[in-house]
């Protein structure tokens, strides 16, 4: 996403990571080189109040053990009238038992619809759209052979949105 970012015109891109080993592999990226990277703590960033019109938070949420907290950060960086953009797991198997979390990068944490509007609205944020993506969990994807990738985006076509694993969100901020 952050080469597309970079390369849509926006005057300004800020990226954060907490982990060192991912902002040196960002760093020596050259798609990258447009883009401000930092370390940051996501629970309490450097970065001044309502410095962004626009913060992008991608495979983080479900990942969060506290997101209460990290909502009163979005916030906290957010202008009035900007926008927050993520993604939330619906389900994973990854929550029915703990057997291969610690191999699969920890825990995870699910989002039900109701519980993402709690969340906006306790925070200032109204939704504003929303879309339900992907049959599988995403790390799935990564060994699915590319030739049965149109046969299976047809399939996502036709799925049940309730039996599908993610979430993308727009909120606006009041």
């Amino acid at each position: 996403m952050l080469p597309t970012i970079t390369a849509s015109g926006f005057k300004q891109v800020y990226a954060a990571d907490y982990s060192d080993e991912m902002l040196a592999v960002c760093n020596e990226n050259p798609l990258f080189l447009k883009a401000h990277f930092s370390k940051q703590d996501i629970y309490s960033t450097t970065y001044p109040k309502q410095q962004f019109s626009v913060v992008l938070s991608s495979r983080f949420l479900f990942h969060c053990d506290d997101q209460d907290r990290l909502f009163s950060e979005f916030e906290r960086l957010i202008a009035p009238e900007g926008y927050l953009i993520f993604d939330s797991l619906r389900w994973s198997p990854r929550t029915w038992t703990r057997l291969f979390s610690e191999q699969l990068g920890g825990d995870v944490y699910t989002n039900s619809t109701s519980s993402i509007y709690k969340l906006a609205d306790a925070h200032g944020f109204e939704v504003i759209d929303s879309q339900v993506i992907l049959l599988f969990p995403s790390f799935v994807y990564n060994f699915i052979p590319g030739i049965l990738m149109r046969p299976l985006i047809w399939l996502e076509s036709i799925w049940p949105s309730l039996l599908k694993t993610k979430q993308v969100w727009i909120l606006k901020k009041r």
